[in-house]
């Protein structure tokens, strides 16, 4: 029983291993331009093949958002209407 722990523990260690390998040690920020100078334009993203995947999570979330104010502003009119 003991010993079942084992596969687990290093299949554990071995997925934070590669999650630790791709990621990225110095993340690009927006360059800061100096006093006087013209502000650097940041780089364009390059599309890749998650962008509908990623576009339909947004999606996702504003409606989730929407849900919740209809949520909420259903709850105020029956707590306003039932009291």
């Amino acid at each position: 029983m003991h010993l079942a722990i084992f596969p687990r523990l290093g299949l554990a260690l071995v997925l934070c291993l590669a999650l630790l390998a791709c990621s990225d040690d110095n993340p690009q920020s927006t360059p800061v331009p100096d006093d006087g100078a013209k502000p650097v334009k940041p780089e364009i993203r390059q599309k890749t093949f998650l962008d509908p995947q990623l576009k339909a999570i947004d999606k996702a979330r504003s409606v989730e958002q929407l849900l919740k104010k209809d949520a909420a502003n259903t709850d105020k009119a029956i707590d306003d209407g039932g009291g």
